[in-house]
């Protein structure tokens, strides 16, 4: 779909398009605001600086589409927030001040979404429009530029382009955007740069009602992405591709490539691309069930080539690239519209039953605070301390006792409840708030006087690096992997690394359960109470590990794991002014919602999901 848009001039160098979009659907005519700036069919005829437009394509539009930063959609980018972020298992908010629309989508039993015909202008319910625009924008420039490879790419090697590099980047871009889709849509729209629009790219009309037949089901968008990714990696493991030529260079602080410090080889790139790619399979799950059920033999093919130590891939972040994402649910400004916390579906997993006294001493009780929390009715659950000895939630007392008021290695404590109003659920209050970034760029969670350190918090979002793809995810999703494929004592090998990071005891080989320590803590537990087995050790190591990695990855993982809140979507329908750009009757739809809304998820009270709803599945 080519939106009505507008390009903007930003340097021959890096050349972007604004806010293109190619959301899958209709196509419109291109304005240009700028009679300087050439449009696309000029850009073409110039290999080079086409090259600087389809390089910006990730850093410009796509990574802020996952980021919660938008391409101008201030109000997107907080639904995405949200109802992404937000509406997870991993993060919680309220949503103080004006956000009464996107607050709607987070107190339990969560509401049904459904597919709204009117264009929303501001603020207003209906924010997966404006993601199904974005996400499906940031396939455009890699579809033109693939196209214009196709059509002559004896005139970019001429002009000093390395083709190989840019085809490879351009599927890379066109895999992940085709990805996030389909792990969000009941359906979405692929067009490919092979497909040819009858009458023409600028022939508006029949450009639209042959995308009318272009929707297919998101299992579909799955198997497309992975096509476009397999492409990628095919490209860069070629030994034929120049490692030198191939290597895309620093970019810190710039539009084009991937915004790195440093130079991304072919074999990171690869190795990139083969994670990415297993991260999509996994988290396209819509349930338990479905996830127990994905080609894990496959997964484990990508793992085995996917993201090693030193690896990572981390995009440099800035004033003019930041992450609103990292911003939000790190900050904690008295106003806080929206500061976010660690929810507690994935911090109580860590709670032990134990108190701590004032002398630093401990006393057991029959069940922890999560077990009394998780028991109660939405409307009577609060905010509450943990006892864990995983350091990367709580410090401790010098006698080595977890001090449940400190903060961790990837958490800081608040007192306070900035940001949060117990009208909108005071079921939605935690204590504890995701600060990993922040403290890795040596930003404390409070001043110097002890006090909360606001302005850094709000600001980190600009600061240092975000780890996009990282060994540490290439890691969680091997083990999964090998835990399906019944190779436990491989998968325990690779719990225990990232365990370490908490400072965990090891699971020991040929375990089934993980172990309990001399003061009598095992983490994680699961709802009943008991020692978790592998599978909830990997569930926790996942939402704590890769938390603040995308707007995305905490609502899938959460979905797939059966830890969603009652009613919550399970994909979202395509958008009504979607349909009505098809030409076809504008048909309603819905996923999410509850029968009765005034269920309490209790065993007296239990809720029953919709169809296209999540139920809760208690960790077990």
């Amino acid at each position: 779909m080519f939106m009505n848009t507008t390009t903007r001039r930003r340097g021959w160098s890096g050349v972007l398009l604004g806010t293109v979009l190619l959301g899958a659907t209709a196509c419109q005519d291109l304005i240009v605001d700028n009679r300087n700036n050439p449009p696309i069919e000029t850009l073409r005829k110039q290999p080079k600086e086409f090259e600087g437009l389809i390089g910006g394509s990730f850093t410009s539009m796509l990574y802020p589409v996952i980021n919660g930063s938008t391409n101008g959609n201030p109000a997107g980018a907080t639904w995405y927030t949200a109802s992404f972020v937000y509406a997870s298992a991993e993060q919680t908010a309220t949503l103080q001040g004006g956000n009464v629309a996107y607050a709607r989508d987070l107190p339990a039993p969560r509401r049904r979404i459904n597919n709204a015909s009117l264009i929303c202008n501001a603020v207003c319910e209906w924010g997966p429009r404006t993601f199904w625009d974005e996400i499906g924008g940031a396939n455009y420039l890699p579809r033109e530029g693939l196209m214009a490879l196709n059509a002559d790419s004896g005139r970019f090697a001429a002009a000093g382009v390395y083709v190989p590099r840019m085809r490879a980047f351009a599927k890379f871009v066109q895999g992940w955007a085709w990805g996030y889709a389909a792990m969000f849509f009941d359906s979405i729209h692929t067009v490919t740069e092979f497909d040819v629009v009858p009458g023409g790219e600028g022939d508006y009309r029949a450009h639209t009602e042959w995308s009318a037949t272009r929707l297919v089901e998101w299992k579909l968008g799955v198997d497309s992405a992975r096509w476009a990714l397999d492409e990628a990696i095919r490209i860069a493991e070629d030994p034929a591709t120049d490692p030198v030529k191939f290597a895309f260079p620093e970019e810190k602080g710039q539009v084009t490539w991937f915004g790195t410090s440093a130079a991304v080889s072919k074999e990171k790139f690869a190795q990139m691309a083969n994670t990415l790619a297993a991260r999509i399979l996994v988290l396209s799950a819509r349930d338990p069930a479905g996830r127990a059920a994905l080609p894990w033999d496959t997964v484990l093919a990508y793992t085995e080539k996917g993201v090693r130590e030193g690896n990572d891939y981390r995009i440099q972040l800035s004033s003019s690239r930041a992450s609103g994402m990292l911003t939000r649910m790190q900050g904690n400004t008295t106003g806080g519209t929206n500061n976010g916390r660690w929810n507690y579906h994935t911090i109580g997993m860590a709670d032990q039953p134990f108190t701590v006294g004032a002398d630093s001493t401990l006393t057991s009780k029959t069940t922890s605070n999560y077990r009394d929390w998780i028991s109660k009715p939405f409307s009577t659950r609060e905010r509450f301390n943990i006892v864990t000895p995983d350091r990367r939630i709580t410090g401790t007392y010098r006698n080595g006792i977890p001090n449940p008021t400190s903060d961790g290695t990837y958490t800081c404590y608040r007192a306070d409840n900035n940001g949060f109003v117990a009208d909108r659920g005071s079921h939605l209050f935690s204590a504890y708030q995701f600060g990993r970034h922040r403290l890795e760029q040596q930003v404390p969670c409070r001043g110097a006087t002890g006090t909360v350190n606001i302005a850094a918090g709000t600001a980190n979002g600009q600061n240092g690096d975000q780890a996009l793809i990282t060994a540490r995810e290439n890691d969680l999703l091997m083990a999964e992997a090998l835990l399906h494929l019944g190779r436990a004592d491989e998968a325990i090998s690779l719990l225990n690394k990232s365990r370490a990071k908490g400072g965990l005891p090891d699971i020991p080989a040929g375990a089934t359960v993980v172990p309990t320590d001399a003061n009598g803590f095992c983490v994680p537990r699961q709802d009943d109470g008991s020692c978790g087995t592998l599978m909830t050790a990997l569930r926790y190591e996942r939402m704590l590990e890769l938390a603040g990695q995308d707007v995305l990855r905490g609502y899938t993982d959460s979905r797939g794991f059966g830890m969603l809140e009652d009613g919550a979507f399970q994909h979202l329908p395509v958008p009504g002014n979607v349909v009505t750009w098809y030409k076809k009757p504008y048909a309603p739809y819905s996923f999410g919602g509850v029968v009765d809304a005034s269920c309490d998820g209790t065993p007296a009270k239990p809720c029953q999901p919709l169809a296209g709803s999540a139920k809760y599945a208690p960790v077990n």
